[in-house]
This record gives structure tokens, C-alpha cells and sequence, in this order.
């Protein structure tokens, strides 16, 4: 069936995206440094414990690239979703991931952008999971819930990536969702402020398509 061949699929492409999260996680808590991933190569580093200590980054684009309310719609029948994102983002999706990225503002080396994968919750709950990730780096982000689709979702600041990520964790009809903003706290204060939006977009006009909601609407 096409869903059983999509989460194949994820599941290759998340085992070999924990690698690097997996070696993140080895790292000491104590001096543990985060780097963030950029085009030019150049990497942003936030200590953990400043990263566990600090609120996300919410400062407004200090140059004119334009990113406004949402014009178009992400729609992913196989795993039952579907959400607006902003006008100026772009969509990056292939068979195994859905990846939203916001333009280069010119500032920085990195966009606003979410990647969404989605696994067989093996029985987990989304607290489960969220617990068994920040065991194994130590850590005590910060944490908060956010609605998607109608249905509670656990949100964790800080997590360890090549960037640090807000992840959010939801499980839905079996299937374990992990949607990966990025980047928290950049010094890039437009990357930032692309990150809130694209989170804000997202998180608010999710729809679980077999609740028989309409998909957002195209501008």
C-alpha cells in the first residue's frame, strides 16, 4: 500500500538523520555546544545550558525580505495531513520527507525553515518519545503545548541538530509526527523571525484530512 511504502520510506531517512543526533547526544552537557548549519558553511554555536536558559528569539526581519500571511498548502494525503505556509517560502518535499524553507535574507547563513517526518509510534506516546530523546543528551529544555488539527502536541526548545530545533511531537492514529523548526535562538534575527512565522503558519492551520476539515485555501 502506498501509506506502508511512504513510512518505509521515513524510516530509512530517519534512521540516518539520527546519526548526527546521536553523536550530538554524546557530547558532555557541560560545554555541549550546538552549531548551526549554514550554505557558506559558516556554523552559529549557543552553549546548552544558555540555549535551556533563554526564550526563543522573536525579533522582527532587519532587512526586506518578505515574508507575509499564508499562501500556500502543503497537502499529504498518505500520512492524512495538510497546512498553509508563508508567501516567499518554498516547498522542498520528496518521498520520504516534507520540508518548508524560507528565502535567504542576505544576513546570515541560514532560512527559517520545518521538516516534517512522520514513524510508527510503536505504542509510544508523544511524552515518550520527547523523554527518551532528551534522556539521552541530558538536557531540560524548555517545554509547551501547542493544537494541531484538534489534538495536542508537546513542544521542546533547544533540541540538538546541526542547528538547535524546536521540535514538535504528536502522536495521531498510530503514527509518530515530528515536525523540526529551525533555527532557535540564531544570532540571524531574520532566520529567527522566518522560524516563528513558519511555526505559527504551520501549527495553526493544520488540518488532519480525515477529520473531513477543509485543507487551508491558496492564495
Amino acid at each position: 500500500m502506498v501509506r506502508e511504502a511512504y513510512l518505509t520510506a521515513v524510516a530509512i531517512a530517519r534512521a540516518r538523520s539520527l546519526v548526527l543526533a546521536l553523536v550530538m547526544m554524546s557530547a558532555p552537557v557541560t560545554g555541549c555546544v550546538v552549531r548551526s548549519r549554514g550554505a557558506d558553511g559558516v556554523g552559529i554555536t549557543a552553549a546548552t545550558q544558555e540555549i535551556e536558559s533563554q526564550a526563543s528569539s522573536t525579533t522582527p526581519p532587519s532587512d526586506n525580505t518578505t515574508v507575509t500571511g499564508p499562501a500556500q498548502t502543503v497537502t499529504n494525503e498518505p500520512l492524512d495531513y495538510c497546512f498553509a505556509y508563508p508567501h516567499g517560502f518554498t516547498q522542498l518535499t520528496n518521498d520520504s520527507q516534507v520540508e518548508v524553507i524560507g528565502p535567504h535574507s542576505g544576513s546570515g547563513p541560514e532560512p527559517g525553515l520545518v521538516w516534517i517526518d512522520a514513524t510508527d509510534a510503536q505504542g509510544r506516546s508523544a511524552q515518550d518519545v520527547a523523554e527518551e530523546e532528551v534522556n539521552a543528551f541530558g538536557g531540560s529544555p524548555p517545554r509547551s503545548t501547542v493544537v494541531l488539527g484538534g489534538e495536542e502536541a508537546l513542544v521542546l526548545d533547544g533540541m540538538p541538530g546541526q542547528d538547535a530545533i524546536r521540535k514538535v511531537y504528536i502522536v495521531h492514529d498510530g503514527l509518530l509526527y515530528t515536525l523540526s523548526f529551525s533555527p532557535y535562538r540564531s544570532d540571524n534575527a531574520t532566520a529567527n523571525a522566518q522560524m516563528e512565522m513558519l511555526f505559527a503558519s504551520v501549527t495553526s492551520s493544520w488540518v488532519w484530512m480525515s477529520s473531513a476539515t477543509p485543507c487551508p485555501a491558496t492564495e
